[in-house]
C-alpha cells in the first residue's frame, strides 16, 4: 500500500537516478548492496523509547483476538504471533517496511462470518513500540481510496478494510470481499480493541505545529529517516496545503538544540547545491532562511529554535515564501 503523498516527485526521481549513476561507478560490492530498496529511507531503527503499558511487550493479545470480535464472527485459525526474526514469513516483501521502524511483534488471526465461510477477514495487530512509529507506518501506507473513520485520531476505511493507530499499535483489518456485515464487524472489533487495550495517552506535537488554514489534514505524514533523499533529515513531518491554486508541502523536524538546527540547515543546503540546486535571493524576513531553486521547483527552509522547517518543492517562490511565513508563525507560537 502506498500513501498518496509518498509518491516520488519528478525532482526526487531525477535525484534518485543521479545517485544510482554514481553508485554504478563504485566498486561492485557496493553496487550490489545499494541497488536493492533500502527501507531506512523512510523508516529508521527504533528512535523512540517504548511507551509504558500494562502487559508484556510484543504480546498485545496473548490469548488471541477473539475477545474483541462480535458474536457474528468465528475464528478460522488459531492466532499467529511473529517477532522481528520471522515477520517475513507472514508478510514477505513488506517486512522491510516494519522492521527498521521499531517493530516488536505481530499478532494476526482470520475470522469468518458465521454461516458464510467465504466472507472472512484477517486482523493484523503490529506493536510498533511508540505512537510516532505506529503513525509513520500508518501514514506512509495510507490508501488513495481512504475514507476517514471516527475510530481513533488516525483511522480510515476502504470498501473492504479498516486501518487505525491506537497508541503504539498499528492495526489492519482486511476482508475477502466488500460487505457491509464485514465492515460492521471490523468497526466492532476496532471499538473493542481501543476500549480494552491500554496504551500511554500521548499525542503528536505535529497536530499543533502545522498552520490550520488550507491544511489537508489527511496528508500529514512522518518520514522517520532520509526525508527528501537527504540522510540528515530524520523524523520529518510533512503536510500538504492548497494555496493560490497550487499544492504545497510544509515540513518540519525537531533537532536537539538551536545549534543543531542551524547545522542541519547548512548541511541540507550543501546537499541541494551538490545535486544541482542554485541559491535564489529571498524576498522574506524569515531569519536565516535559505531558498534553493532545483529542477524548476523551490525549496525554502530555515531554523527556528530547535526546529528546522520549510516548504518542499514549491512551484513558485511566492507560494514557498507565503507558506513558510505561516509555518514560522505557528512554530514560534508553539515555542512561546
Amino acid at each position: 500500500m502506498r500513501q498518496t503523498g509518498s509518491i516520488p516527485s519528478r525532482r526526487e526521481m531525477v535525484i534518485s537516478w543521479a545517485v544510482m549513476a554514481i553508485l554504478a561507478a563504485a566498486a561492485l560490492g557496493v553496487f550490489l548492496k545499494q541497488r536493492h530498496y533500502d527501507p531506512t529511507i523512510l523508516f529508521p531503527k527504533q528512535v523512540h523509547a517504548p511507551e509504558t503499558v500494562q502487559g508484556p511487550i510484543g504480546s498485545v493479545v496473548p490469548s488471541g483476538l477473539s475477545e474483541f470480535m462480535p458474536p457474528t464472527m468465528a475464528p478460522m485459525n488459531a492466532p499467529e504471533t511473529f517477532s522481528p526474526e520471522n515477520l517475513s514469513d507472514k508478510i514477505n516483501g513488506k517486512a522491510e517496511l516494519y522492521l527498521p521502524a521499531g517493530f516488536i511483534g505481530l499478532t494476526s488471526q482470520r475470522f469468518a462470518l458465521k454461516g458464510d465461510p467465504k466472507a472472512w477477514m484477517e486482523v493484523y495487530v503490529y506493536d510498533m513500540a511508540s505512537l510516532p512509529q505506529a503513525f509513520a507506518v500508518f501514514s506512509m501506507q495510507r490508501r488513495a481510496d481512504a475514507t476517514p473513520a471516527d475510530l481513533t485520531a488516525f483511522s480510515y476505511q476502504t470498501t473492504n478494510a479498516l486501518f487505525f493507530v491506537h497508541g503504539r499499535y498499528y492495526v489492519e483489518i482486511i476482508a475477502s470481499t466488500a460487505s457491509q456485515d464485514l465492515i460492521e464487524s471490523m468497526r466492532s472489533f476496532g471499538k473493542r480493541f481501543v476500549e480494552d487495550t491500554p496504551v500511554a495517552r500521548k499525542e503528536l506535537e505535529a497536530l499543533h505545529l502545522f498552520p490550520k488554514d488550507n491544511l489537508e489534514e489527511t496528508t500529514i505524514s512522518l518520514f522517520i529517516s532520509d526525508a527528501f533523499g537527504f540522510d540528515g533529515m530524520k523524523n520529518v513531518f510533512t503536510g500538504r496545503y492548497r494555496l493560490d491554486e497550487q499544492e504545497l508541502t510544509a515540513f518540519f523536524t525537531r533537532t536537539g538544540s538551536s545549534e543543531e538546527a542551524s547545522k542541519l540547515v547548512e548541511a541540507y543546503q550543501d546537499f541541494l547545491v551538490t545535486i544541482g540546486g542554485d541559491h535564489v535571493p529571498l524576498q522574506t524576513e524569515l531569519k536565516n532562511a535559505v531558498l534553493i531553486k532545483i529542477f524548476d521547483t523551490y525549496e525554502l527552509f530555515f531554523p527556528i529554535g530547535p526546529f528546522v522547517a520549510g516548504v518542499h518543492e514549491a512551484e513558485t517562490r511566492h507560494g514557498a515564501e507565503r507558506l513558510a511565513a505561516m509555518l514560522s508563525k505557528s512554530i514560534a507560537e508553539f515555542l512561546e
